[in-house]
Order: structure tokens, then sequence, then C-alpha cells
């Protein structure tokens, strides 16, 4: 080798040393930067894990809850009450989510300040999965007939509609029974047309149901029937019989637990009765009560006593009052017991005008005993009124504010009828005057929560008047929940016929002290994450 190659050869030495290091270095932040992305993936990873998680464990929470609620149904009062007698930690302290081996845990806190008013709680989970933590907030309910836009206990006529006092009896020995149940309910042997039986009530082409539904019967089509919301039933299959091909556009017809009117709305009246201190308004007899948005305007001709702030009675004359403290209003029956300080001797005329001149409505319809609640006008505010007899709706009844947000509510429960007034003079004709108004009711609109706890929601006379629809359509944007079917008018066109749709905010809002059903469970009725 020459020299000068020799010394080149020196010169270069060093480069494959260089060189390799420079790879070695290159290869390891390649590593690591791999390694890096490795580690805050996995970190990521474990993150939406734990997030998730905490989301899980807060909904466990929940179904905590309502499991020890619906054993208990005082469970409510705790931790409020003391410490809750099954020894429950998670009202203190986070509490391992039950079943298999995890991290999460959650707590909660119960919130009872709307359930005399509106039955509703505030429940407030969190769940926590290690660093990571979710608290969502649910208001719970019984599940009710709030929960419907329509419920019955028998698809059935109501045996007091049948045309003679022996057809009543017939009926409501054999036709209050369930169409699935082992005797059924008989189709002949009705004394006044033996070939005759139960009178049914079909569901047909043209029935819109828009809302959720259930009936504690089996259903009987005749068409095509629309449901466009959850429908149930609590009849073992078949759900339903007859002719037609009805459409579930909410989903299949399903079966369901049977929920149970109460015996009566006395609950309401507890709410009402000045003598055991309750803020709401009592009054006797016969009672005409019209809404003018805030204000109650009252006429009671038998009413003597009453609560503070319901009036000064007795008096023949209208009197005008604001809502109820605790926005509810009682119509009592005169009472039999002559010591009651609302007892009445002996009545002979209604009080308020009706029956009007020549309508033909049966003997006793308007009693001067009875406690009958006649109800109309427009309501700002949250009301339930109640009757120990009927409630009759006698003109429109509507809230101030009709948007979607607006807290305006109203429930009339009936022990016996929630109708609307509907005079036929003999001609059968529809009369053209009402107490309060010229003209007949035509295309009433009802916004509400209407319950007859004995009978049904119907229209007075339904079978007469004029045969040419001229009353139009009944607008009802609520809940209806009655223990038979109630008429509201002919395939002969008398009456009218009904457009009733779901009033979505009784999901969450309830009327005051609006009855329950007699054996319910709680259910999440809104769910927020916050």
């Amino acid at each position: 080798m020459t020299p000068s190659l020799q010394a080149r050869w020196r010169d270069d030495d060093g480069v494959a040393l260089v060189i390799t290091l420079a790879l070695t270095l290159v290869m390891t932040i390649l590593v690591t930067a791999v390694l890096s992305s490795a580690a805050t993936s996995q970190r990521q990873a474990n993150h939406d894990q734990d997030w998730q998680g905490a989301l899980a464990a807060a909904e466990a929470g929940i179904d905590d809850y309502l499991f020890r609620l619906n054993r208990n149904d005082a469970y409510w009062r705790y931790p409020a009450a003391g410490p809750a007698p099954d020894g429950n930690t998670a009202f203190t302290a986070w509490t391992p989510v039950p079943g298999a081996a995890s991290e999460g845990t959650f707590r909660y806190t119960v919130e009872a300040s709307r359930l005399a008013t509106e039955g509703v709680l505030r429940l407030t989970s969190s769940g926590q999965v290690r660093n990571a933590t979710r608290t969502v907030e649910t208001l719970l309910r019984r599940s009710g007939f709030l929960n419907y836009l329509y419920f019955t206990e028998f698809e059935t006529l109501d045996p007091v509609a049948y045309p003679t006092a022996e057809d009543q009896n017939w009926a409501d020995v054999n036709c209050s029974r369930h169409r699935y149940s082992g005797s059924g309910r008989p189709t002949t042997g009705r004394p006044s047309s033996p070939s005759e039986g139960c009178l049914e009530i079909n569901w047909v082409t043209g029935d819109t149901v828009r809302g959720p539904f259930h009936s504690n019967d089996r259903l009987l089509m005749l068409g095509d029937p629309v449901w466009e919301g959850p429908a149930s039933t609590t009849s073992p299959p078949p759900f339903w019989v007859g002719s037609g091909s009805p459409q579930f556009n909410g989903g299949a017809l399903r079966n369901a637990p049977r929920l149970d009117m109460p015996p009566s709305n006395r609950s309401i009246r507890d709410q009402a009765d000045h003598t055991i201190g309750s803020d709401g308004c009592l009054y006797t007899g016969p009672t005409q009560i019209r809404m003018v948005n805030n204000q109650l305007k009252i006429k009671s001709p038998y009413t003597k006593r009453t609560g503070t702030g319901c009036g000064a009675f007795p008096t023949t004359a209208e009197v005008t009052i604001p809502f109820p403290t605790n926005g509810v209003i009682y119509v009592q029956n005169i009472p039999a017991a002559a010591a009651d300080e609302n007892f009445t001797p002996d009545c002979t005329d209604q009080g308020l005008g009706y029956p009007i001149a020549a309508d033909i409505a049966p003997a006793g319809s308007y009693s001067c005993r009875n406690g009958d609640a006649f109800v109309e006008g427009t309501y700002d505010g949250r009301l339930t009124i109640a009757s120990d007899n009927n409630v009759i709706l006698t003109w429109d009844v509507v809230r101030a504010d009709d948007s979607t947000t607006s807290d305006d509510v109203l429930g009339l429960v009936a022990n016996q009828f929630v109708e609307l007034y509907h005079p036929v003079n003999a001609g059968n004709q529809n009369l053209n005057a009402l107490p309060l108004h010229s003209g007949k009711w035509v295309n009433p609109r009802i916004q509400a929560a209407v319950l007859s706890v004995n009978h049904s929601f119907r229209v007075q006379q339904w079978a007469g008047g004029d045969r040419d629809s001229s009353l139009g359509t009944i607008n009802l944007t609520g809940a209806i929940a009655q223990i038979y079917r109630g008429p509201v008018g002919t395939t002969a066109r008398t009456g009218y016929l009904k457009n009733y749709v779901y009033d979505q905010r009784l999901q969450y809002m309830s009327p005051p002290h609006f009855i329950e059903a007699a054996v319910s469970s709680w259910n999440v009725a809104t769910w927020t994450e916050l």
C-alpha cells in the first residue's frame, strides 16, 4: 500500500463508528417515539375505559336506589329521616358496584321536595373509576296513569250506559270482567235483548292513538286503527282479537303489568279539607268553577264553610279567589250528617241553571245534593279539580301558555264521570244556548289530565242530537284514564269525533296531588348527565 493510500485509510478509520452511532441514535429515537405513542395511546385507552366505566357506575347507582325504593315504598325518606334501615352506605360514601370485581364505585343523593305535589323524586348519582367521575341526574316517578295518553280497565261500555235499569244491573255483574278471563264476557243473555250480550267497543279504521297506550283488557279490532306510540295490554296472548290489520307504529303491541285504579279520589279530598288543616279549597254541592288565568270564579250555592282564602260563604253570588296554596279544589256531596257544618236538610234546585230549558237530561242528572264540578276556562298555573260525583266540562279548558315549555298543568278527577256538557231537546236536536255561552259547543279544546275513578270520560247524550257531525271534534291534549270505554259519539254522526294527543310534559310533570295507581313501581322519568 502506498504511503498516500495508507494515510487516506487512516483518515477514514472513524466513519463506520459514526454511521453506526447515528443509526443507533435514529433507531433509539424511533423506538422511543413508538413506545411513547403506545404509552400515550394506552393512557388514553385507559382514560376512555375509565370514563365509560364511571357512567356505568353512576347508572348502577340509579339501579341500586330503584331496587331499594321498590322494596320499601318509604325509602325516599332516607337519609333525611336518619340512617337507612338496610345500612346503605351510598348516601355518604363511595360504594363498590355490586357484581363482578371492578374498580367502579357510586354514591347518590335524593331530594323529595316535589314528591307531595308532583309525585317525583330527584336522584343524583355519581360514578367513579380511578380518576374519572361522571354524574347523572334523574327524576323518578311511579308507573301510573300519567304515563299514558289512554288507559282503560275494561274495553267495553260502562254498565250505567245500558238502555234499561234491568240491563244495567245485568251488565254490572256480567260485563265488568276482562275479555281474557276464564268466563269472558257473555255475547247473549241481556234482559232486554236476549240474543245480545255485553256492548263491546271496537278499535276501527280511522282511530288513531297519538301517544302511549295501555289497557288491562284484551283489545277488539274491526279494521285498521293506528297506534303512533308504544302500546301495551295486561292480556296474555293473543293481545287482540277481531279482524283487520291494526298498525302499531310505536313498536309491537306487548304485554305489561296491570295498573289498578284506587277505589276513590279520597286522597285528593284530604288535600282540600280545611277541617284537618289542608291548604286547598273544599266546596259543597253543585259548584261552578270558571278559570280566568291565575284566578278562579266560584259559584257554590250550598257551601256554608270552606278554607281560608277560598271565598266568603254562604253566598249564591260568584266569588273570585286566587289558586289555592296547594293547587287543589274538591267538590263534595252535601253531607248526610246533620252535625256537619255544610249540611243542608232540603234542596230542590241545582242552583246553577242545569239542566237548561228544554234539555231532556235523565232525571237526577243534576241533583242538588251531588258534588258536581262544572268547569271551564283558561288557567295559568298548576291546579287539580276533583269531585265526589262528576266533573262536567261546560266549555273549553285550556292553558294560558300553550308552549311545550309551559308549566301550566291541570288535573280533572271525578269519582264518577268526567263528561262534556251536551244538552239535547225532545226533538233530538242539539240545543243552541248554554248557561254561560250562546251557540253550540263546537270543536271543544281540552288541555288536561282526565281521570274517572269508577266510570268513564264521555259526552252526555252522545247518541242524541243532530245527525250531521255539526259539533266537530274533541281536541284533547293530555291524558285519559278510565274504568270503561266512554262514548263521545256514534257512527250515525251524533256527538263528536275525537282527536287525542299525549302531553309529553306529563312524563315529568304532574297536576298537584294527582291520584296514583293503587300498586305501581318506581321508574326513571327523565335522565340528564351533569
